[in-house]
């Protein structure tokens, strides 16, 4: 399996950054530390700060994204709730499904270019076909906690609890292999480059939010309890649970994750973790 390698994006210091440090000795032995920074103006900036997102792609595709009443979604909704999506340009419709198979069927028909998931999923898709790409991680759950609900759980989602013990279920932000080739759901016409431009822009855009509601998490319960219907265990619905700032899963778990469902029958090949992740950025 071929997948076109991308730097990874890094959150701070900003991309195409050159950052100079001077040191400033005053008479009265004060130290200061001052920044002095350039900025390339055809390369593209994030901050989880203040949302400073500046993009040399013109046209960016609409973006589908599918899930389930979980509140793993809930920082990609408060992006949009939030209007930090609109702001900087990206179109994202974020469609909820009440079954797992609902939502892959509408991933495999192309009606959603990206979905919330997780690794033992995002495996099993790409080896039954639909390619998948994992873009970042949304939040971290011991399998020996998950609960999901009767109506949401598939046969392939049963097996999360023979996993080995100890490992981590990643919830996960993944795209299909057609929207990074800019055949997207919406139908419009974009480039692979536009694409991968999207991702890059829509992942730190999550870590802001993700900040926000890590910050002040009680400015959320009401968003969090609408999201978080089928919460997985972990805490109650008074509570709002620490996400994780946006980053690739972690390697020495999904190593171990993906050779499990190979050597398990679970899935026909061994998925290479390196060809189930993508890492938006500069080419």
């Amino acid at each position: 399996m071929q997948v076109k390698r991308f730097t990874k994006f890094v959150p701070k210091p900003v991309l195409g950054q050159v950052t100079c440090v001077a040191l400033i000795f005053a008479l009265i032995a004060t130290v200061m530390l001052v920044g002095c920074t350039s900025m390339a103006e055809d390369e593209a900036s994030y901050e989880y700060d203040d949302g400073v997102v500046t993009t040399e792609v013109s046209t960016l595709p609409k973006m589908v994204i599918a899930g389930l009443v979980t509140d793993d979604l809930l920082p990609l909704r408060v992006a949009k709730q939030e209007g930090m999506l609109d702001t900087s340009g990206l179109g994202v419709e974020i469609v909820l499904y009440p079954s797992v198979e609902e939502k892959h069927a509408a991933l495999v028909a192309g009606q959603a270019d990206g979905i919330i998931t997780d690794m033992v999923d995002a495996a099993l898709l790409t080896d039954s076909g639909t390619i998948m790409h994992v873009v970042t991680v949304v939040q971290n759950i011991p399998f020996e906690v998950i609960s999901y609900s009767a109506e949401i759980t598939t046969t392939a989602h049963e097996s999360l609890f023979e996993v080995p013990p100890g490992m981590i279920n990643e919830r996960v932000l993944a795209f299909s292999h057609d929207f990074l080739l800019g055949n997207t759901a919406s139908g419009e016409a974009t480039a692979p480059e536009a694409s991968a431009e999207a991702i890059a822009i829509l992942t730190p855009l999550i870590g802001q939010a993700v900040s926000k509601i890590n910050a002040h998490p009680q400015d959320y319960l009401q968003l969090y309890m609408q999201q978080g219907e089928y919460v997985h265990g972990v805490h109650g619905y008074d509570e709002v649970p620490s996400y994780p700032i946006p980053d690739l899963p972690n390697r020495e778990n999904d190593e171990v994750l993906l050779r499990w469902l190979f050597e398990s029958g679970k899935t026909d090949e061994l998925i290479n973790y390196d060809d189930l992740i993508f890492i938006p950025g500069a080419p």
